[in-house]
């Protein structure tokens, strides 16, 4: 009788130890989705190389753990013209354990594209999230 019960049991235990591992996550974590828009007001674009060189000098610099880059389009209604206008824009996404330090650190990049950039706007959009690594 107790072969019968030793089997499922070391079963369950090797099953749920496995799953633990794989399904673990963490929680406190914020995701961060930042979009700029390429277009430049009055005319031209942000460059692939000047979106690197923004990326390697000030993304790069706040964000030393890492981030993502998605390549998009964006699109947003100009209430002058009355239209929707289309661009070709970045998403950067980036999980972090956020606190006010790191909050002011994104607001930073933000400015920093719109004063770069003559932007009128980045957006920004924090997201509770569970995470795993």
């Amino acid at each position: 009788m107790k072969k019968k019960l030793i089997v499922p049991l070391i079963f369950i235990a090797v099953f749920s130890a496995v799953f633990y591992s794989f399904s673990g996550t963490e929680d406190g974590w914020t995701k961060t989705e930042l979009c700029f828009g390429l277009s430049i007001p009055g005319g031209g674009v942000v460059t692939d190389e000047e979106f690197r060189a923004f990326t390697d000098s000030v993304i790069s610099y706040t964000f030393p753990e890492g981030f993502t880059i998605i390549k998009s389009t964006g699109g947003w209604y100009d209430p002058d013209i009355k239209q929707t206008i289309f661009e070709d824009s970045r998403i950067v996404i980036r999980c972090s354990k956020m606190d006010d330090i790191t909050s002011a650190a994104i607001d930073t990049i933000r400015a920093k594209y719109k004063r770069y950039y003559s932007q009128q706007s980045v957006l920004r959009v924090d997201q509770k999230v569970n995470v795993g690594f």
